[in-house]
């Protein structure tokens, strides 16, 4: 008579290897879905980050040295300058000129007034065009690039002169 060993898995341990292959292969599909949005996000803030930066070059050339320029404007309002001029603003993108502030020798201030004033280096509203037109004379034009279906954003403060 031979003898033929029988012995096989039990139905415990095959449980037991199949739960911890289950284990494993969640693990590994966790992992791999983690990658693919951390890829879109770096990628949405590396657009974001293109975009702020072409648009910040945009604002920052003068007319004279580019055709998509913004020329200088004493006593400026948002509306005076055009971050996007030139620029293909890819679809799901916006670019905002959110504010614009004026340096009046010790700390940024607002532009107050109706539309030929702006505040003087003492604080108040100077209506005189001579303080305002100098070289010296810096604005902080905060940029801001938005996606429209996601959460991601960036803003940049550029700084421009009359030079």
């Amino acid at each position: 008579m031979s003898s033929r060993s029988e012995s096989g898995e039990s139905l415990i341990e095959t449980i037991i290897a199949i739960a911890v292959l289950g284990i494993a292969v969640t693990a590994i599909l966790g992992s791999i879905a983690t990658g693919i949005v951390t890829s879109v996000v770096n990628r949405d803030q590396t657009d974001a980050n293109a975009l702020l930066l072409r648009s910040a070059e945009v604002l920052k050339s003068p007319a004279a040295v580019a055709s998509n320029g913004n020329p200088y404007v004493s006593c400026a309002q948002t509306a005076d300058y055009n971050p996007t001029r030139g620029l293909t603003v890819p679809s799901g993108w916006t670019v905002t000129l959110t504010t614009i502030q004026y340096w009046n020798g010790s700390a940024w201030r607002p532009r107050t007034g109706g539309a030929d004033t702006c505040l003087g280096a003492d604080g108040l509203v100077n209506t005189s065009d001579d303080e305002w037109s100098g070289s010296e004379h810096l604005q902080k034009l905060t940029l801001t690039v938005t996606q429209t279906s996601n959460v991601t954003s960036r803003t940049l403060d550029v700084l421009k002169g009359n030079s």
